[in-house]
This record gives C-alpha cells, sequence and structure tokens, in this order.
C-alpha cells in the first residue's frame, strides 16, 4: 500500500513542476518523505525534506518551510541523531 502511494506522489510531482508549481512540488515532495519514512527509507525521507525545504525557502512559503523542517527533525530523531 505504501509503494502505490509513494508511486503516486512521485508521479505528481513531474506535473506540479510542469505547471510551475513551486508549492505544489514541495508539498508533494514532503508528503513522499512521511511515505519513505513510514517505509523505513529514512535516508530516502532525510533527502525529500531537504529537498522539499529548499523549494518552499526558494519561495519564500513560511509554513512549508516549518513541515519541512518538523519532518527533518522527525528522521532524526528515528535515526538516532
Amino acid at each position: 500500500m505504501l509503494t502505490d502511494a509513494a508511486r503516486s506522489l512521485s508521479d505528481a510531482i513531474p506535473g506540479y513542476k510542469e505547471m510551475g508549481d513551486k508549492d505544489g512540488v514541495a508539498l508533494t515532495l514532503a508528503d513522499l518523505a512521511e511515505v519513505e519514512r513510514r517505509r523505513g527509507d529514512l535516508e530516502a525521507a532525510l533527502a525529500s525534506y531537504r529537498e522539499a525545504r529548499a523549494i518552499a525557502k526558494e519561495i519564500d512559503d513560511k509554513r512549508a518551510i516549518a513541515y519541512a523542517l518538523s519532518g527533518v527533525g522527525d528522521v532524526l530523531a528515528d535515526r538516532g541523531d
């Protein structure tokens, strides 16, 4: 089930990029990161959250920045860092 979720989220990202919807990309990456985290792929989750944060920062979306940073913290805690 989580594999299907990850695939759907991954498939959505190019559409947002094509539309120039950076907010959509950032939020979808953060959602993908959470799915990756639940699947136990902490490195992929960390990379996705960090990419989401970078995009959110680029467009100055403070809520998305905070959401992504919170996710980074969750992953680091899961890793014991």
